[in-house]
């Protein structure tokens, strides 16, 4: 019959959630994704930094000249030190060195400015910074 179910799974009409799961192939506990899902990879970081002039060096007094570098140096001597003033904590997203290892590798966006200006404001200046982390890309705005 046309009404026949194929392995036990109920028939489509009745068993179709929002978004075209079927409560079958779904665990009990399923719950729909959020717009911010739990997992570290996948949720939006942002926080505000100061590049200071310690971020420019490391830890044995050299000084930095990729700008990778010297985020991962801020976010390092936020965690050694408290950073800078104006710095805001990640949520904990770098609180590890092997997650400051893996930021100098991530992506980067610059928002509203060259890659260059970015780069020659983190390298050769203190700038104000807005990072946001979505994945494996940093998005990064000079606020001042």
């Amino acid at each position: 019959g046309g009404n026949e179910v194929s392995g036990g799974y109920p028939s489509q009409h009745e068993a179709t959630l929002p978004g075209g799961w079927h409560s079958a192939e779904t665990t009990p506990s399923y719950v729909p994704p959020s717009p911010v899902p739990p997992a570290m990879s996948q949720r939006t970081i942002r926080y505000v930094a100061r590049i200071g002039e310690r971020d420019h060096y490391n830890s044995h007094g050299m000084r930095l000249t990729d700008f990778g570098a010297i985020l991962r140096q801020d976010r390092a001597n936020y965690y050694r030190f408290g950073g800078d003033a104006e710095d805001e904590g990640d949520g904990g997203y770098f609180a590890t060195t092997k997650a400051r290892e893996d930021l100098q590798y991530m992506d980067v966006v610059p928002v509203g400015i060259s890659m260059r200006r970015l780069r020659d404001k983190i390298v050769y200046g203190t700038p104000l910074l807005e990072i946001r982390i979505k994945e494996d890309t940093m998005y990064i705005r000079v606020l001042r």
